[in-house]
C-alpha cells in the first residue's frame, strides 16, 4: 500500500469533478465507489480525518486525506474553550451522488475491458520476445556456419599457406622428366599422372576466377596448366611433345613476369600488369577472407554477450 504525505495532491486537485469515482478507506473498510461531491460532504460532516486514505479511481494510489487541499476536512485536536461550535451541516441522504446499479455495471464493464486490453498487449509483447529469441538463434547458426565454411575452405589449407602454382608446376615436371628418363612402368606413370592432375584441378579452378589480360601472369598459368598439363601427362612419357614445348613457354614467361620482366625476358617489366588489388587477386581475397572473419566474430561475441546478460537477469528476476 504506497501513501504518499509531501504536499498536497495537485493532480487529484486538477481532476476532481463529478464524474470522477472515489474511494475511502477508513477503520479497515472501504467505501466507495462515490463522487467527488459526496467526498467533500463526508470531510464537512467528519466522516473523514486527515490520516484516512482516499484513492481516485481503482488505479491510484491510496494517499492520505490531508494531502488533498481541495478537500475540506474539519479541525482536530483544538481546545473546546477556543473552538466555537460548529453548526452542522443539514443532514444529507448518503445514498445521494452515488452510482446507481448501471452506472456501476458500467464501471465493471469498463475496468474488465482494460484489464483485457492490457492482458492482449503482454501476450503481444510475450509472442514478439520469442520470436526474436527465435530470429536470434537462426542468425546465430548461419553466422556460425557461413565462418566454418570459410574458415574451411582458406585455413589451414590453403590460405595463408597456400603453394605458389609455380612451384607446383615446376615440381611435376620435375618429377615428369625424372620418371621419363628412368623409364618406368605403366602402372607408376599412370599413378603419377593422376597424382598430378588432382594437384592441379584446384589451382586451375581458382586461376580461372582470377587470370586476365591484367593478370598476365595467372593467364600464363592457366594456359599452361588447363591447356598443356593434362596433355603433357598423357603424350610425354617416352619423349618430349609440343604440349611440353608449350607447357615449357608459358611457365617460363609466368617466371619473367612474376621476377618483374617482360614476356621476353628481357626488359624490366616497370608497369606490373599483376595489381594487387585487382578483383579475385589472392591479395583481394586475403582481405574479404579477413574482414568477412573478423564481422562474423564480433557478431558471435555481441550475441553471446547479449545472451548471457539475458540469462542473468531471468535468473535474477526468477529468485
Amino acid at each position: 500500500m504506497e501513501m504518499d504525505s509531501a504536499g498536497p495532491m495537485n493532480d487529484h486537485e486538477q481532476e476532481s469533478s463529478d464524474s470522477t469515482f472515489w474511494y475511502v478507506q477508513k477503520d479497515g473498510k472501504q467505501i466507495g465507489p462515490i463522487f467527488f461531491q459526496r467526498l467533500r460532504q463526508m470531510a464537512q460532516q467528519g466522516d473523514i480525518g486527515a490520516d484516512d486514505l482516499i484513492r481516485k479511481g481503482k488505479t491510484d494510489a491510496w494517499v492520505r486525506a490531508e494531502s488533498l487541499a481541495s478537500l475540506p476536512l474539519r479541525a482536530v485536536n483544538l481546545e473546546p474553550a477556543t473552538v466555537e461550535k460548529a453548526i452542522a451541516p443539514p443532514p444529507v441522504d448518503r445514498r445521494q451522488n452515488q452510482p446507481g446499479a448501471v452506472a456501476k455495471f458500467l464501471i465493471s464493464i469498463r475496468e474488465w475491458m482494460g484489464d483485457f486490453r492490457d492482458n492482449i498487449w503482454q501476450a503481444i509483447a510475450d509472442r514478439n520476445a520469442s520470436l526474436r529469441v527465435v530470429v536470434s538463434w537462426i542468425a546465430l547458426i548461419g553466422v556460425t556456419g557461413s565462418l566454418l565454411v570459410v574458415l574451411a575452405n582458406h585455413l589451414p589449407f590453403s590460405w595463408p599457406f597456400r603453394s605458389s602454382p609455380i612451384a607446383i608446376y615446376s615440381s611435376i615436371w620435375n618429377e615428369l622428366r625424372a620418371k621419363r628418363s628412368a623409364q618406368t612402368t605403366s602402372a607408376d606413370w599412370d599413378a603419377f599422372a593422376d597424382a598430378a592432375r588432382q594437384q592441379v584441378a584446384p589451382i586451375i579452378a581458382r586461376l580461372e576466377k582470377t587470370a586476365s589480360s591484367d593478370n598476365r601472369m595467372e593467364q600464363q598459368l592457366l594456359w599452361a596448366g588447363r591447356d598443356c598439363l593434362p596433355k603433357m601427362l598423357a603424350d610425354a612419357r617416352q619423349q618430349e611433345s609440343p604440349s611440353e614445348e608449350k607447357f615449357a613457354g608459358y611457365l617460363r614467361r609466368a617466371i619473367w613476369l612474376n621476377e618483374g620482366k617482360d614476356l621476353n625476358g628481357r626488359l624490366p617489366y616497370l608497369t606490373s600488369t599483376v595489381s594487387p588489388f585487382a578483383f579475385g587477386s589472392d591479395f583481394m581475397q586475403t582481405i574479404f577472407v579477413a574482414a568477412f572473419i573478423i564481422v562474423d566474430v564480433i557478431v558471435l561475441v555481441w550475441f553471446l554477450g547479449k545472451w548471457r546478460k539475458t540469462s542473468k537477469t531471468a535468473s535474477v528476476a526468477t529468485k
